[in-house]
């Protein structure tokens, strides 16, 4: 009976040592695993900085290869600029997200400008060597765009496709120069964004596509009538800083609805006072929409008429009638 005893205390005593192995091995697993998690939460953002950068290191340089290969200096500063843009975007937005070491990014950017400059002189000799007489002359254009909620579809497509445009100029134009300002209500016009008109180029166009895509993020709801802030804009317009030794000058607006009826009278005056010098011209690009009317068409028109332009219903391509327009 004795040895059954001891047999059955030396059993608990085992077991008793082996719960207690078991419980401290647990704790270490769960404690390792722990450390391995918050290593890897604090690791993350640093992984995925250097995976972005590594990521725009191939970019640039398949980007530079293209740009070798490319006999049309046109499409190597389009290639540029687009890539100029999207790095600039990724290094906001990596600030944002981690406010990590962006450097690499930000090299990258500086050697893609400078490449840039190199392509802009390419393309000003290229054009230099054009036949004048093939060519569009100098020519000043300012768009007065509507941004307001209605205009939506407009506005994206005018986004997507300003670049297309700034290129056909450039192709065709001894010396096109462009201006933007924004049409909004008469209430939020102070929000307003413009670009100041200057000569297109490969540096100018980079800031144009974002001025352009920056348009249309006001939603104050702070008007409740269909007519809109046109006199304003064209006010803008026709003060723009138009270039002395060029006499084609172009302003277009662009509003699916008419300026208020109680400004109208005002902007009769100052299109006919613009188009009465020169060669100067207001043409008007009339988007229709289910709310337009037949008195909205015919306001429209004769504003056309008195800036001695054309009137465009808009349908179709934005940038088609902004080139029909001119």
């Amino acid at each position: 009976m004795h040895l059954v005893a001891l047999r059955a205390v030396c059993m608990k005593r085992n077991r008793a040592e082996l719960s207690t192995i078991s419980v401290s091995a647990l704790d270490v697993f769960a404690s390792a695993l722990g450390v391995f998690i918050i290593l890897t939460s604090v690791s993350l953002p640093f992984i995925f900085n250097t995976s972005q950068s590594d990521a725009n290191n191939l970019t640039q340089a398949q980007l530079e290869a293209e740009i070798k290969s490319v006999s049309d200096p046109e499409q190597a500063v389009q290639k540029l600029i687009t890539e100029i843009i999207a790095l600039r975007e990724q290094v906001r937005e990596l600030e944002r997200m981690s406010g990590g070491d962006t450097d690499a990014l930000t090299r990258n950017i500086e050697s893609l400008e400078r490449a840039l400059n190199d392509a802009e002189n390419n393309l000003q000799s290229a054009l230099q060597n054009r036949k004048t007489t093939e060519m569009i002359p100098p020519i000043d254009i300012v768009i007065a765009l509507d941004t307001t909620y209605s205009m939506h579809d407009e506005l994206r497509s005018m986004q997507g496709s300003m670049m297309y445009l700034s290129r056909i100029l450039m192709k065709w134009s001894e010396s096109p120069a462009v201006g933007i300002v924004e049409i909004t209500d008469g209430c939020d016009y102070s929000k307003r964004k413009k670009f100041s008109l200057q000569e297109l180029s490969a540096g100018s166009l980079g800031d144009l596509q974002r001025l352009v895509y920056s348009m249309g993020r006001m939603n104050t709801a702070c008007n409740v009538d269909v007519e809109e802030g046109v006199h304003l804009a064209l006010r803008d317009a026709i003060a723009s800083n138009w270039r002395p030794n060029v006499e084609r000058r172009v302003i277009i607006l662009i509003s699916d609805f008419p300026p208020y009826p109680y400004a109208v009278g005002e902007v009769q005056r100052s299109l006919q006072n613009f188009s009465s010098k020169g060669n100067q011209t207001i043409s008007i690009v009339h988007p229709l929409n289910q709310y337009s009317t037949r008195e909205h068409v015919a306001i429209m028109k004769n504003l056309a008429r008195l800036g001695k332009g054309e009137y465009i219903d808009g349908a179709g391509s934005i940038i088609g009638a902004i080139i029909l327009a001119l």
